[in-house]
């Protein structure tokens, strides 16, 4: 039997995971029609607005989730419009609520960039509610630039870089239940945040 498993999605369309097909745009995702490969998810306008997409079913042990006791090694090419008056995140997550708020998914391993605590991408861990955030090298984030986020999970550590550089490990806090692969984007302004998404993919490994 296989007991690793890879998705990848170069945001050709909107049929994500390529041939499972089994994700969604989420609710305010568009493609970007001047750069072939590339969705946009969108904040929405007005202050406060926050939105989300999902790579894969939003439900425990679906095609394209983790499981709690699975290692995993996923890398998100990803750009942000603007690093003021924002929040962005994308990672995996217990649960990708249509309107989160700040409310952090109970169990995650996901990267964030909010300008009000940093001025650089942070690893967040997350485990029966509990989370740690950790500062990671790459320096300031900048709008219009693109990240590699690359997080791994191997036993009881997760692994952040960001674009190659040295990976910081984390052993707080770490999921505790399945999760699935999602994003957000918020605006704290009346104008759009975007979270512009170039390649994605993971791999589960352990599949029992």
């Amino acid at each position: 039997p296989w007991t690793t498993a890879t998705f990848t999605d170069h945001f050709l369309n909107t049929r994500l995971w390529g041939d499972a097909g089994d994700g969604s745009l989420g609710d305010n995702t568009t493609l970007v029609t001047t750069r072939y490969g590339v969705a946009a998810l969108s904040s929405g306008g007005s202050n406060g607005n926050v939105h989300r997409m999902f790579l894969c079913p939003l439900s425990a042990g679906s095609l394209g989730g983790v499981h709690s006791a699975d290692d995993f090694d996923h890398t998100w090419i990803v750009a942000v419009s603007s690093i003021t008056n924002c929040l962005y995140r994308a990672g995996f997550g217990s649960s990708w609520s249509a309107t989160p708020g700040d409310t952090d998914p109970s169990d995650a391993i996901f990267f964030e960039f909010d300008p009000v605590d940093a001025a650089t991408w942070r690893g967040i861990t997350a485990g029966g509610g509990t989370r740690t955030a950790t500062a990671l090298g790459g320096g300031n984030v900048a709008a219009d630039t693109f990240y590699r986020l690359r997080a791994r999970r191997a036993g009881s550590t997760a692994y952040f870089s960001v674009d190659g550089g040295a990976e910081t490990a984390v052993t707080a806090n770490l999921p505790i239940t399945d999760v699935v692969a999602g994003a957000v984007a918020k605006t704290t302004t009346g104008s759009q945040r975007r979270l512009y998404h170039d390649w994605h993919t993971h791999t589960v490994e352990g599949i029992a």
